[in-house]
This record gives structure tokens, sequence and C-alpha cells, in this order.
């Protein structure tokens, strides 16, 4: 395990705990470290390796790019971009604003897509809610800053990765995007959320 994979389990603020025999609703899915229920979500089940490996294996785009590009180097760009804003709890919340698609089980769908399928945007949003912003202190609702930066990377993305770009993302981040393979994405989005979690306890 590397030096960020320890980093990243320090900071964990939560264990998991047993559920004492209740029973937990719908089915679980398998994560890299044990399960995770998507429809009954618990902030004790929320493992941050679990998200690191979910999203850099994760391709944006549902793969529509022209080389492997993780929801994890994506979440990276957005939460550095923040930092540089805001502050170390914007850019924790930006780092995470995709954890959902890790433990959802749907992935990383298509904004038409989603859209159209009411239950992916209402399971992910009750992920975050009751899992994973209580888990690392982090606001129920996603700031306006971080929805600024996750919509308008979209075009830093899309004139770097598709044929065009589509119409009304015209005002880029900026950001030049890497050829991150998933293990290396893993690592950047572990150090990171090291390193915000340590800048938001130092200035607390």
């Amino acid at each position: 395990m590397t030096d960020a994979h320890l980093a990243a389990e320090t900071f964990c603020p939560l264990e998991r705990l047993p559920s004492g025999g209740k029973a937990r609703q719908g089915n679980y899915i398998y994560t890299r470290t044990g399960t995770f229920w998507p429809f009954d979500p618990h902030p004790e089940d929320v493992n941050i390796l679990d998200i690191a490996h979910g999203l850099s294996n994760i391709c944006r785009y549902t793969g529509a790019v022209s080389y492997h590009y993780s929801v994890a180097e994506h979440s990276v760009h957005v939460a550095r971009w923040v930092l540089v804003k805001s502050d170390a709890a914007h850019a924790l919340t930006a780092l995470l604003h995709d954890a959902p698609e890790a433990l959802s089980g749907f992935g990383d769908v298509a904004r038409p897509s989603k859209d159209s399928a009411p239950i992916i945007k209402q399971t992910e949003t009750r992920i975050w809610q009751r899992a994973i912003a209580p888990c690392f202190g982090l606001p129920p609702i996603i700031p306006d800053i971080v929805h600024e930066a996750d919509n308008r990377i979209i075009a830093d993305e899309m004139q770097q990765l598709m044929h065009s770009v589509a119409p009304g993302f015209d005002s880029p981040l900026g950001i030049q995007l890497d050829r991150w393979s998933p293990g290396f994405a893993g690592s950047e989005f572990l150090s990171l959320f090291a390193e915000l979690q340590y800048d938001r306890q130092v200035a607390a």
C-alpha cells in the first residue's frame, strides 16, 4: 500500500460498523474493499479507497473519448481549480462531488440519459446526503462554485477528448488534461484527499 493510501485511511473519520442485525433496504454491490448498499446508504459504509479505486476505473462520457479519461482525474482537476478560487473545504467537496458514481452501481451516466432516468440522480443524491456528506463532514447541498467548475470543465474536456463541444459549454476552465492511467489517477485522488483533509483540519 502506498503512502497516499495510508494517509487517506488515516484521515477517513469513520470506521465500518456492524449493522446490528437490522435489515438493509435493497441489494448491496461489491466495492474494492467490501460492500455498499446504494439504496440504503450509511456513512459508516463509506471507504475513501473504494471511491478512489472506483472513480479511477470509470471513464467519463461513457467511454466516447479519444483515450481513457477517468472520473478520478476529472475530480482532481475540478478540486484543484476550486481550491485556487475558494478553500480546502469547498475543494474537498469538489473532489468528492462524483463519489456517488463509485458507489451507486450506475457509474458515470451521460447527462441526457440521466435526465430521462430520475432514479439515477435520486440514488446519487441520496448517497451524497446520507452517506458521503456526513462521513466527511461536507454540506448536504453541493455549493455553486463546485457546480460551476463541474459544468465549465466540460468545455475543456470535450475540446481535448471529443470531436466537438456541446452547445452551451463555451466557458472552459483552461485546464490541460493529462493521460493519467487508472492507477495514477487513483493515487493523485488519494493524495489530494489527504492534503485537503489536513488543510481543513489546520484551518479549523
